[in-house]
C-alpha cells in the first residue's frame, strides 16, 4: 500500500500522485478541502517591523528570547549567500550550521542529522529544509523576509508544533513587505501578531531562564570543586549579589545594553506614545506639539510618526540620549494637555495616515531640514533593493537645503540598503 502526505495540495503533489499511485485504486483524502489554507492552530505566527540593515544584530535576540539556548530553532533565508552572511555575522549564541544547495550533499546529510540529534541547536536554511524532513521538536522558525509564495511560509511554518506540540514562527517584514503579510493571513486564514524587538529586560529574562536551567542540571560532584570561592563571594558580597554578579557575567551582561525601537527595531532608539484632546490630523501636529514643550534638539530627533488606530494619538522613534528629559518634562507638567509614554507593547496603527502637505517635500528651513524628506513619496514605493549587485537610483526635485545624510535616513527607514549616497548640484 502506497501513501502519499502533503500539507498543501498544489497541482504538482496531484501530478506525483498519478504517477506513483494507481489511478484505479486512488483515493484522496483532504482534510483542509473548501476552507483554504491552513497551519496547525498550536503555531504562534508573530511577525515584526525590521529594516533590512538591521536584521542581522536583531536576530540573535530573537533566537534567544523566543526560542532559548535549549531550543531547537531553524532560520530561512531566500538566498545562499544571506545564509552565509547570518553564519558568520549575526550574534547567536547557539552553536549553527548551514543548509543550502552549494554545500555537498554528503555534508547536507551530516548536518541534517546533526541538527535532528540536538547535537547543535539552530539551523540556518534556505528551501532545502523546507519540504519533506522528518525534523521532530523545532521550537521555533524564523524567516528572514515574507514568502511571495504562500505555499511555501505554510511548509515553512510546518516544521514547528509537530505531533501535538507547540511552536513559534517568526517572520521578519519591512513597510514594503506588508503586502505579502496581508496575502498570508488572507490565503492561510490566520492572523499575524506584530511584536517589537526585543528590549534589555526581554534579554536579560530569556538569559536568566536559560541560565537557570542550565544551573539545575550540574552534577554535584562539580559543584564542589567552586565551592570555596562561592563562599568567598557571599561572604564579601552577600548571596543575592554575588549570585546577581555571578549570573551577568555568565550571560555576557557586562555593559549597558541599548534600547532598540519597537517601531523599526531601530539600535539606540526608544518608542513613545502621545496621547492629545484633538485628533492628531497629520505628522506636523507632533512635530509642532514637540516645538513648543521640548528643546528644539529633542523635536528635530523624532522619527516615524505614526497615527494609533481609534484613537488621539501616535507613536513616534525618540533617541535614547532624550529620556531623561522625556521624565522630567513629565513629572514637572502633570497637568499639561497631553499624555507621553515609552511604549512597552505597540498598539493597533493606522496603515496610511496624513501628512501635512508642508512636509510633503524638502523645506529650505534649516528647522526642517532634518526631517525634509521624510514625506516624499517615490512613485518606486514597492519596490527595494535586496541584492548586492549595484543599481543607480536618481531623484530630482530636490530642495537646496538637503543633504546626503538625509537621503541616507529616509533610504534606511524605507527598508532599502544605500551603498554610497552623492548630491550632484550645478547644471551639468
Amino acid at each position: 500500500q502506497s501513501l502519499l502526505f502533503s500539507p498543501t495540495l498544489p497541482t504538482w503533489v496531484h501530478e506525483v500522485s498519478r504517477k506513483y499511485l494507481r489511478e484505479s485504486d486512488l483515493v484522496k483524502i483532504d482534510l483542509v478541502k473548501d476552507k483554504g489554507y491552513k497551519t496547525a492552530t498550536n503555531i504562534k505566527h508573530l511577525a515584526i517591523n525590521c529594516p533590512y540593515f538591521s536584521r542581522n544584530s536583531a536576530i540573535g535576540d530573537i533566537v534567544l528570547c523566543y526560542g532559548g539556548q535549549h531550543a531547537r530553532t531553524i532560520i530561512f533565508t531566500e538566498t545562499k549567500k544571506e545564509a552565509n552572511d547570518i553564519m558568520m555575522k549575526a550574534n547567536i549564541r547557539q552553536e549553527c550550521q548551514v543548509l543550502h544547495g552549494d554545500i555537498p550533499q554528503q555534508q547536507r546529510e551530516v548536518t541534517f542529522q546533526a541538527f535532528r540529534e540536538g547535537k547543535f541547536k539552530c539551523l540556518i536554511a534556505t528551501n532545502v529544509a523546507a519540504r519533506g524532513l522528518d525534523i521532530p521538536e523545532v521550537d521555533l522558525i524564523v524567516q528572514m523576509e515574507p514568502p511571495t509564495n504562500v505555499d511555501t511560509y505554510i511548509h515553512r511554518a510546518g516544521r514547528t508544533a509537530r505531533a501535538g506540540k507547540s511552536g513559534v514562527c517568526m517572520t521578519f517584514f519591512s513597510k514594503k513587505e506588508s503586502e505579502e503579510l496581508s496575502n498570508i493571513e488572507k490565503k492561510a486564514s490566520f492572523k499575524f501578531q506584530k511584536v517589537g524587538i526585543p528590549q534589555p529586560a526581554d534579554i536579560i529574562k530569556a538569559s536568566s531562564r536559560d541560565i537557570a536551567a542550565s544551573i539545575k542540571h550540574v552534577p554535584q560532584e562539580v559543584v564542589g570543586l567552586f565551592k570555596e570561592i562561592s563562599e568567598e563571594l557571599v561572604n564579601e558580597l552577600g548571596p543575592e549579589e554575588a549570585l546577581s554578579r555571578a549570573l551577568a557575567i555568565i550571560s555576557g551582561t557586562t555593559e549597558k545594553f541599548k534600547q532598540r525601537s519597537l517601531l523599526t527595531s531601530r539600535e539606540g532608539f526608544i518608542t513613545y506614545e502621545i496621547y492629545t484632546s484633538r485628533k492628531v490630523r497629520s505628522t506636523s501636529d507632533i512635530r509642532y506639539l514637540f516645538s513648543e514643550n521640548f528643546s528644539r534638539e529633542l523635536a528635530e530627533s523624532i522619527k516615524d510618526i505614526k497615527n494609533i488606530r481609534d484613537s488621539n494619538g501616535a507613536v513616534f522613534d525618540l533617541p535614547e540620549q532624550f529620556e531623561e528629559e522625556v521624565i522630567t518634562f513629565m513629572e514637572e507638567n502633570p497637568e499639561c494637555d497631553f499624555h507621553l509614554k515609552k511604549t512597552e507593547t505597540l498598539p493597533e496603527l493606522e496603515e496610511r495616515y496624513s501628512r501635512d502637505s508642508s512636509n510633503r517635500y524638502p523645506s529650505s528651513s534649516s528647522n526642517n531640514r532634518r526631517n525634509s524628506f521624510e514625506g516624499y513619496n517615490s512613485r518606486s514605493s514597492t519596490s527595494s533593493f535586496k541584492s548586492d549587485d549595484d543599481v543607480k537610483v536618481f531623484v530630482g526635485s530636490l530642495a537646496d537645503s538637503v543633504r546626503e545624510n538625509d537621503l541616507e535616513e529616509f533610504f534606511q527607514r524605507e527598508g532599502l540598503r544605500a551603498r554610497r549616497v552623492k548630491l550632484l548640484k550645478g547644471t551639468d
